[in-house]
C-alpha cells in the first residue's frame, strides 16, 4: 500500500462519477496529467482518504433520507413517519412504516461504508444506514399537536405548522358582505357571532370550538365559498369531507391534526352512526385516533365544525341545542357566476392576508361562543329531531286537536278538549308513531309520564269518550249503522289545559319557540 494518497480535484466531475465519466463530460488526459503534476493541496493518510468518500455518500443519503422520513415515538412504539398528500382529501397525511417496510423499499439500495481488512468494499442497505446514524431525523420524545406554538420543541414532532397566510392590511370587503347579506341573510346579530366564532378560531387555535356553524340552503347559494376561504387560510389544518365514512369509518387519523372541519353534505341527521360520531366532534374533549395498523391513541379536539346541506333536515338539533348556529342561507346570488367571480379575485389580491388580520384583530373580550343566537333555521332543526313522542305532541297541538276521526266525527273530535282520555290519546300516539316506523312504542303508562312531565295533571271521570265505533241505530227504513262515539263509565286520563296552555307548556319543555298555525282555534270542554 501507497505511503500516501493525493486527492485529485478534477473540475465539472458528475455528481457521483469517476475519471471515466469525467473524461466522457469533456475532460482530457493532457488535463489529468497536469493535475497529477501539480504542487499537492494537502497529504492524506489513506484511511483518511477512504474516510472522507465514503462519509460524503453516506452523508447524502441520510440527508435524502431526512427529507423524506422521520423517525417517531408514537404511544411508545417507534414508527417511522412519511410525510405525504391524499389526493382524496386533499391535504398532508403521514404514512406509517415499520423498520421491515423500510428495508423492503431499500432493499436493492446499498451505499459503501467502508473496506475490510482485505481491501474490499463494505455495503450496507441505505435504510440501515440511515436508522442508524446519528444525524437520522428523529423525535424521541413524542409527536403531538401544539396550536400554540410554531416554535421547535425539543425532541417532540409538533405537527402544527402555523396559517397558510400571513396577515397584512387590505382588502376583503366583498366576502364581507357575503357573509353579512347572504350566509347570515342581513341579521347583525348572527354576522357577529359567526365572525366572533371565526376569529375565535384563529386566536384560540388550541381551543374547541364547541359550536358548529351549519349553513342550509339550495345548491349556488354560496355556502361553501365562506368554508373554502377559511380552508386557505389554516392551510395544512383545514379538512374537507364530502363523505360521512371518513368521520364515522375504523380510521380517523386525518383528523388528529385538524382544527377547522368542513362538512359538505357529508352527514345526515337521521343516520344514528353520523349523530354519535358529530356530537363526539362537538362536544367531547378529546379525541380517539386510530390509524390503520396502529393502536388507538387519545388527543386533544381542536376541531372547529362547520356544515353546509341543502337538505332539509341536517343537524339532530334536541332539545338541548346550543351546540348548533344554524343559518339558512339567502338565494338573492344563487347562480351569480360574476358575483362569485369578483369575490375570488378580490381574495386573491390580497383578501385572504386581510381578513386574517381583521379576525386576529377582533376584540373577544366579550364573546362568548356558548350564547348561540337563536334562528329559525335552529327552531326547524329542533323540530326535525324530535324524538317520536315530542313529534307526535308537536303535530297535535300545531292541528290544534288530538284524535284523528276515522268515522267523520269531526264535529266532537276535531276540537281541543282540555281534558281528554288516556285511550284517545294512547290511540292518537299510536297512529302517528306506526306511521313514522317507530320500533319502541310507549306503553300507556310511559305515555303517562310524559304528560306529567309537560305539566299535564293526571284525572278520573265517569262517562267519558275513549273512541268511536260504528253503531246500529233504528231508521225510518230499519237499522242502519251510524258512527257513534265509545263511552266508558270510569275514565282515566290527562288535565291539558286551555290550547294556548297545552303550547306553552310544552315549549317551555322542549326549548321551542314555535309560531302556531291557527289564529283562534275551537274548544270544548272535555270527553
Amino acid at each position: 500500500m501507497a505511503a500516501s494518497v493525493r486527492v485529485l480535484m478534477l473540475p465539472d466531475l458528475p455528481l457521483k462519477g469517476d475519471v471515466a465519466d469525467w473524461i466522457a463530460a469533456g475532460g482530457t488526459l493532457a488535463e489529468l496529467e497536469s493535475l497529477q503534476t501539480a504542487e499537492p493541496t494537502a497529504e492524506l493518510e489513506p484511511a483518511q482518504a477512504e474516510q472522507v468518500d465514503y462519509e460524503s455518500g453516506i452523508m447524502a443519503v441520510v440527508e435524502r433520507f431526512n427529507s423524506r422520513f422521520m423517525l417517531v415515538n408514537e404511544s411508545g412504539k417507534a414508527v417511522i413517519f412519511q410525510p405525504g398528500y391524499d389526493p382524496v382529501l386533499k391535504r398532508r397525511r403521514f404514512d406509517r412504516l415499520t423498520h421491515r417496510d423500510l428495508g423492503l423499499l431499500y432493499m436493492n439500495e446499498t451505499i459503501a461504508v467502508g473496506m475490510d481488512e482485505k481491501g474490499r468494499t463494505i455495503r450496507k442497505p441505505v435504510s440501515d444506514v440511515w436508522l442508524r446514524h446519528p444525524k437520522r431525523r428523529q423525535y424521541v420524545q413524542g409527536v403531538t399537536f401544539d396550536p400554540t406554538t410554531t416554535a421547535p420543541i425539543p425532541g417532540v414532532l409538533n405537527l402544527w405548522e402555523g396559517f397558510a397566510v400571513a396577515p397584512a392590511l387590505g382588502d376583503w370587503s366583498l366576502l364581507r358582505a357575503h357573509i353579512e347579506d347572504v350566509i347570515c341573510d342581513g341579521d347583525d346579530v348572527r354576522f357577529m357571532y359567526l365572525f366572533g366564532w371565526m376569529a375565535r378560531m384563529f386566536q384560540n387555535p388550541a381551543e374547541q370550538g364547541e359550536v358548529a356553524v351549519v349553513m342550509k340552503g339550495g345548491e349556488g347559494t354560496g355556502k361553501g365559498t365562506l368554508a373554502k376561504v377559511l380552508m386557505r387560510l389554516v392551510g395544512h389544518h383545514g379538512l374537507a369531507i364530502a363523505n360521512g365514512k371518513h368521520l364515522v369509518g375504523n380510521f380517523n387519523a386525518h383528523l388528529r391534526d385538524v382544527i377547522f372541519l368542513f362538512a359538505d353534505e357529508a352527514l345526515f341527521a337521521g343516520d344514528r352512526a353520523h349523530v354519535g360520531a358529530l356530537k363526539s366532534l362537538i362536544t367531547e374533549p378529546y379525541l380517539t385516533i386510530e390509524a390503520k395498523h396502529q393502536n388507538a391513541i387519545q388527543a386533544p379536539n381542536f376541531l372547529h365544525v362547520m356544515m353546509a346541506s341543502n337538505e332539509a333536515w341536517v343537524v339532530p338539533a334536541s332539545q338541548d341545542a346550543r351546540r348548533f348556529f344554524v343559518l339558512e342561507v339567502s338565494e338573492k346570488v344563487k347562480g351569480d357566476h360574476s358575483y362569485f367571480a369578483r369575490i375570488w379575485a378580490q381574495m386573491e389580491a390580497g383578501g385572504f392576508a386581510a381578513m386574517l388580520h381583521d379576525l386576529l384583530a377582533m376584540d373577544l373580550t366579550t364573546f362568548n361562543v356558548r350564547a348561540v343566537p337563536t334562528t329559525e333555521g335552529l327552531q326547524r332543526q329542533k323540530k326535525l329531531s324530535l324524538p317520536t313522542t315530542e313529534a307526535w305532541w308537536f303535530d297535535c297541538l300545531q292541528r290544534g286537536y288530538v284524535y284523528r276521526s276515522k268515522l267523520g266525527l269531526e264535529e266532537m273530535f276535531a276540537l281541543w278538549h282540555p281534558t281528554i282520555s288516556t285511550e284517545l290519546l294512547f290511540a292518537s300516539y299510536l297512529e302517528f308513531a306506526k306511521s313514522r316506523n317507530e320500533r319502541r312504542i310507549l306503553s300507556r303508562e310511559d305515555l303517562g309520564r310524559f304528560f306529567v312531565s309537560i305539566g299535564a295533571t293526571a284525572k278520573r271521570w265517569r262517562n267519558g269518550v275513549v273512541g268511536e265505533h260504528l253503531a246500529e241505530v233504528e231508521t225510518f227504513n230499519g237499522y242502519a249503522r251510524r258512527p257513534k262515539p265509545v263511552r266508558a263509565p270510569r275514565v282515566t286520563g290527562y288535565h291539558l289545559g286551555t290550547l294556548d296552555e297545552a303550547r306553552a307548556a310544552f315549549s317551555s319543555a322542549s326549548g321551542l319557540d314555535s309560531v302556531w298555525d291557527d289564529g283562534d282555534p275551537m274548544e270544548d270542554g272535555g270527553l
